[in-house]
Parts: C-alpha cells; sequence; structure tokens
C-alpha cells in the first residue's frame, strides 16, 4: 500500500553468502534472530532439521530453515561491513549481541554480582502504549515529534557501553525520558524503563544496523511509527 519495492529473502539464500551484491537493506521481523547462546543448534538437532527438509516438497525446500551463528550470522555480519543496512523489530535486535556493539539488556538486575534479567513479578508489560523520546536530528526521527506513542508488547530495551557511545558507534534513536511512559494498558515496574534505550543505531563496519525494541509496524496497525522505518527505506536510495 506504501509502494516500496520488496523482495522475500529466506535463509537459504542468506546462508549463500554475498548478500551485498544483491541487496541495500535487509528487515528482520520480530523472533527471526535466535538468542546469543541459542544461535548454534547441535548436531542431532540439524539431522532432524535435514531430514525435516528432504521431506517438504519441492516448492518448499529453498524457504526452509532457521537463522545460525555459524552460517546466517556470518553472512549478515559480512553484508553490514560491506556497507549493507539492516533493520530489526522486537527480539530480533539479538543480532546486536552477535555482532557485539556495545549495547547489553537494560531490564536487568543485579544478583550475586551477576547481571539477572528482571523477572515478572517484578516487570511486566504486554501489549500497551508506551510515550519514548525520539531523535528527530537523526534520519530515522526525519518529520517525527520529539516524543510518540509506541506498541510495547514485553519488548526489549536497551544500555549503550560508555565506550561504544564515546567512540560515537551506537547512538540511541528512541529512549524512554520518564519514570511513568505508560498511554494506554498495563505496566507493570515501568519505573524500570527510565533512560532505557528503545531504538538505537549503530554503525559497523561501512555499514549501519538500527535495532527497534518495540514493534513499530505492528500488525499494519501502528501509522504514528511508520516513519520510522520509511525514512530508513527512502534515505540514501
Amino acid at each position: 500500500q506504501h509502494h516500496y519495492a520488496f523482495d522475500l529473502v529466506y535463509v537459504p539464500e542468506i546462508n549463500k553468502g554475498n548478500l551485498r551484491k544483491r541487496f541495500d537493506l535487509l528487515i528482520f521481523v520480530g523472533g527471526a534472530i535466535p538468542p546469543l547462546s541459542d544461535g548454534a543448534a547441535p548436531a542431532k538437532e540439524r539431522e532432524k532439521e535435514d531430514d525435516k527438509e528432504k521431506e517438504a516438497p519441492e516448492g518448499y525446500k529453498e524457504k526452509w530453515g532457521k537463522i545460525t551463528a555459524d552460517t546466517s550470522i556470518v553472512a549478515l555480519k559480512r553484508f553490514i561491513q560491506d556497507g549493507g543496512k539492516i533493520v530489526t523489530f522486537g527480539r530480533s535486535a539479538n543480532l546486536a549481541y552477535h555482532l557485539k556493539i556495545g549495547v547489553t539488556n537494560a531490564l536487568v538486575e543485579n544478583i550475586k554480582g551477576k547481571q539477572v534479567p528482571l523477572n515478572a513479578s517484578k516487570f511486566y508489560i504486554p501489549g500497551s502504549l508506551l510515550r519514548a523520546r525520539v531523535d528527530t536530528t537523526s534520519t530515522v526521527g526525519w518529520g517525527m515529534a520529539s516524543s510518540a506513542d509506541f506498541f510495547f508488547d514485553s519488548s526489549p530495551v536497551f544500555r549503550i557501553s560508555p565506550e561504544a557511545a564515546g567512540e560515537g558507534k551506537v547512538k540511541p534513536v528512541v529512549w524512554f525520558d520518564s519514570a511513568a511512559p505508560l498511554r494506554s494498558g498495563w505496566a507493570y515496574g515501568q519505573e524500570y524503563l527510565q533512560d532505557g534505550v528503545a531504538a538505537f543505531h549503530a554503525r559497523f563496519g561501512a555499514g549501519e544496523l538500527y535495532c527497534f525494541g518495540p514493534e513499530i509496524t505492528f500488525r499494519a496497525q501502528t501509522y504514528g511509527t511508520y516513519k520510522l522505518l520509511f525514512n530508513l527505506l527512502y534515505s540514501g536510495y
């Protein structure tokens, strides 16, 4: 409906590599990139996947597969280093952890010297609207108001390391500037969001990575945040 030309890209094509020769920008929807610890499947699990692929109808084999750390992430890393752009939504921000670019999970607490994710008894925000600050001077924020409402559904929130921030490699583009950002819905423990980064821009090699924690295109309903994606599709192409 918005007249952007696009192609659907599946794991086998990603795993072939040389992505920069075919694409300028790749978008990964929520849940497409596995957590850092789950990037490479055990040998037995891969054998099961191989068996399932063999049984799949011919028309589906070119679409079969899961993103893996040892093949897919390597190809995506090369794509960015060669000048490509990648945009992620929701949990696909796991790509930033695979690339080790200097961001961490903001929704954690220190327990016996270890950073542990907040449990649901302390923080739980499913399917609510939250107000966050937008950097309108960045490419991402062109034409946006200084604040916007975002659909937040147990979405990732980030901290940028002082080193990455100091070197200018990673910059916040959307962040929570309030301890009470709830606009509509239910937010238990929302004070933990204060100063957390909801979206960031990172330079990696000759390319760029944009990670959005909130689902800015949720079910084609979130018109107020479409522009954040459209600016990236439009700029430079």
